[in-house]
């Protein structure tokens, strides 16, 4: 994921868990965040919700799992957008260009 969205030419900031990317955000001030439901250290609800306690910028679940108490408990944490890795990278990145503003994103729907 990393290099697709080097190659679409955003500046990213890989973290390897959730307690990682709670540290590197406060010097990187990302723009948007994409996390994961299942990380080391922290989950990605929890590191959502300690991001939230400083930032209100989109923050996107890019995660295998749809169990709905996980995407409940995600969204009450503070996700903007849950997005399944199944539907594929090319969703991640309309969707990224559609919170970040992109006017000419198409966001399918169905």
């Amino acid at each position: 994921m990393v290099l697709v969205l080097l190659e679409k030419g955003y500046m990213v900031q890989a973290a390897r868990d959730g307690y990682e990317a709670t540290q590197v955000f406060p010097e990187f001030e990302p723009d948007l965040v994409v996390l994961d439901m299942r990380m080391p250290k922290m989950s990605g609800p929890t590191t959502c919700a300690a991001i939230r306690q400083i930032s209100q910028v989109p923050i996107i679940m890019f995660t295998s799992t749809n169990d709905a108490t996980e995407v409940k408990d995600a969204i009450l944490k503070g996700a903007t957008d849950f997005i399944l890795k199944s539907t594929g990278v090319n969703e991640l990145t309309d969707r990224i260009a559609f919170h970040l503003g992109n006017p000419s994103t198409k966001i399918p729907t169905g």
